[in-house]
């Protein structure tokens, strides 16, 4: 590095290096605030003390675990600051997060709990100057806050009995359950006054570098224990699953600031932080199609005919097929369309308040013979009465049977919920209007606008046009 690079590193850091003096020893005006940059600061240094002291003075083997920490806690710090150069130079990297590493304890309430023999921590870099010896914490000069509030573990349970009454499948509240238990086991039931976004990033990124449930010999491990193991890439939880648990804190808290427990949500913005990432559903060719129904057709189990025909024909959720009854295929009065009604009646559950909805049937599901078969059902009577699960299990073999690959030329992933994605395309290409096509599927308008807050939904013959975009080239 040239004397030039090297002043303007020094300089870089030294910037950096006051920006965290002033956020230990200024004292806001509002004593909220003061208590939430205290706490801002201290999660992080609790962080690197905790790891320090865990591995025992072994500087390389907490770098993995706080390297992130520090890039998202300086992006806290200091979010103007363009640290690119330095993060795509190993070299400078390395002496940057060491340089970090110091000056956070330099900086840390715990500093003495750190003066262990068995703690190796980088020197404070000379450059920097004496640090705070010469500038104590301000905790003197203001009499310590109390947080007073909710325990997180009080919140959760009101945010799932709130979930219950509206109506949410219990499946997606046991998914809910085990995030719970998995944070407060890793970061205990705190007060939610003092969880900020610092808090729940450092347990996400933990939560990264967590096994997957399924497999049985990290079972009764506790999480704190497996985070000092190395985990294979191959068993740690996707993407897709520690997205989910983003979404799941920003709706807890979500919930928090509707119930006025806290006036703003800490989770806001983890989900651009922590993206979904995995392989995206696939779409169907029409001759994929094509050769599924032709597959089905004839099977001893008329369920499975049954359940490839209203996928491929209506775009509903798997979950939404599975649960009709001989209730939900009706008639409207004023223009005689006939329809599939995905509603709550009978324990019925559904995704959200937008799935519930009408679906015109199909052309080809009448000419198939649906409503006919419908009408020989019971009162009451369901259509499939074995398990969702067993229906997706089943499907998969199915694909398989019928020589379609489980991901497509793009990677992406077929499976039953590639019906949803084909319909959709089928009818955008014939040009229909997003606000129809949504109505169909049962999504929330994605572009609001402010005719939206004086649209309400269209009568069912208007949605007809609609499902009939739906055609594979069938005779």
């Amino acid at each position: 590095m040239s004397d030039t690079d090297n002043a303007g590193y020094e300089g870089l850091m030294k910037t950096l290096w006051d920006q965290l003096l002033r956020d230990n020893q200024d004292i806001p005006a509002d004593r909220q605030e003061y208590k939430q940059e205290r706490y801002k600061m201290g999660e992080v240094k609790r962080m690197i003390t905790e790891s320090a002291l865990n591995q025992k003075g072994e500087i390389d083997g907490y770098h993995r675990r706080i390297d992130d920490i520090i890039k998202s806690f300086i992006e806290i710090v200091w979010p103007e600051a363009d640290f690119s150069p330095i993060y795509n130079n190993p070299e400078e990297c390395r002496r940057f997060l060491d340089d970090m590493r110091s000056m956070i304890y330099h900086v840390s309430d715990q500093r003495q709990e750190m003066l262990n023999p068995e703690t190796n921590i980088p020197p404070l870099p000379s450059y920097l100057g004496g640090g705070l010896q010469n500038k104590p914490l301000p905790e003197d000069k203001i009499e310590p806050l109390k947080i007073e509030g909710v325990c997180f573990s009080k919140l959760h349970k009101e945010y799932i009995d709130h979930l219950r009454e509206k109506g949410t499948k219990e499946s997606t509240l046991e998914d809910y359950e085990r995030y719970n238990k998995r944070f407060v086991n890793m970061r205990g039931d705190s007060d939610v006054n003092g969880i900020n976004k610092v808090f729940l990033r450092s347990f996400i990124y933990d939560f990264k570098k967590l096994p997957r449930m399924n497999l049985n010999r990290y079972k009764g491990v506790a999480e704190t224990e497996l985070l000092k193991i190395n985990i294979p890439d191959s068993d740690l939880v996707s993407p897709r699953y520690v997205h989910s648990c983003v979404k799941w804190l920003v709706s807890v808290f979500n919930f928090a600031v509707e119930s006025e427990y806290l006036n703003k949500n800490p989770a806001d913005g983890l989900t651009r932080v922590f993206p979904k990432g995995g392989t995206r559903y696939s779409d169907y060719t029409d001759e994929e199609v094509r050769t599924l129904i032709r597959k089905v057709s004839g099977n001893s189990f008329k369920w499975r005919e049954l359940l490839v025909m209203l996928g491929a024909y209506t775009g509903m959720r798997l979950g939404e097929i599975h649960q009709l009854r001989k209730e939900d295929f009706r008639r409207d009065t004023h223009s005689g369309v006939m329809y599939i009604s995905v509603n709550k009646e009978g324990g019925k559950k559904v995704k959200n308040d937008n799935s519930l909805r009408s679906v015109p049937i199909h052309q080809k599901l009448v000419d198939y013979g649906l409503m006919e078969y419908v009408d020989q059902l019971s009162a009451g009577e369901r259509l499939f009465t074995n398990r969702e699960q067993y229906c997706t299990q089943w499907f998969a073999g199915f694909l398989s049977d019928c020589g379609i690959d489980k991901l497509n030329q793009l990677g992406e992933r077929r499976v039953f919920h590639s019906f949803r994605h084909t319909c959709v395309t089928k009818m955008k290409s014939k040009n229909i209007g997003d606000s129809l096509v949504e109505q169909v599927v049962g999504h929330k308008e994605q572009r609001p606008t402010i005719t939206d807050g004086y649209t309400h939904r269209f009568p069912i013959e208007d949605l007809v046009p609609a499902v009939n975009a739906i055609d594979y080239g069938m005779e």
